[in-house]
């Protein structure tokens, strides 16, 4: 399975430094932490986070972006897609860090958006997105799966 490297963007607070396997080798690429305010694709491509704690989930569960071009992402870079907390709650976003594995990769303020950055792959790459509870000790069952199209 090909993996694509992942950087946090607008509006998430993010932990950052956080290792994510970039292939079943166990290659690592380094995630890293930034605000985007660089616009992506006319229209981005979000997923929703619905309800809030053990019952919260994405819909969808599927999306296609496209990656940035650059080498890694940055500040002001690009914007492959989007995640939206319509709830008050604060949800907690983890990462798939080896396969059925996740770690955490920030929260998400209720009523905020937040914009996320893809690169390093290829087309068909794909990243996994999970929830959990504040501790990171309970992981929803819950996943988003984003592949890459360019």
């Amino acid at each position: 399975m090909k993996r694509l490297a992942v950087v946090s963007l607008v509006g998430m607070p993010v932990v950052g430094g956080v290792i994510v396997p970039a292939g079943p080798s166990g290659a690592a690429t380094r995630v890293r932490a930034v605000i985007s305010t660089k616009a992506g694709p006319d229209t981005l491509p979000n997923s929703t986070i619905k309800g809030k704690g053990k019952k919260s989930k994405y819909k969808p569960t599927r999306l296609s972006a496209a990656e940035g071009t650059q080498t890694t992402c940055t500040n002001q870079t690009f914007t492959s897609f989007t995640l939206t907390n319509p709830g008050k709650a604060t949800e907690y976003v983890t990462i798939e860090s080896a396969p059925g594995t996740y770690t955490a990769f920030g929260p998400l303020s209720g009523k905020s958006e937040a914009g996320i950055c893809i690169y390093g792959g290829s087309a068909g790459g794909t990243v996994i997105f999970g929830l959990s509870n504040s501790t990171g000790s309970v992981n929803y069952k819950s996943h988003l799966t984003v592949t890459a199209i360019d």
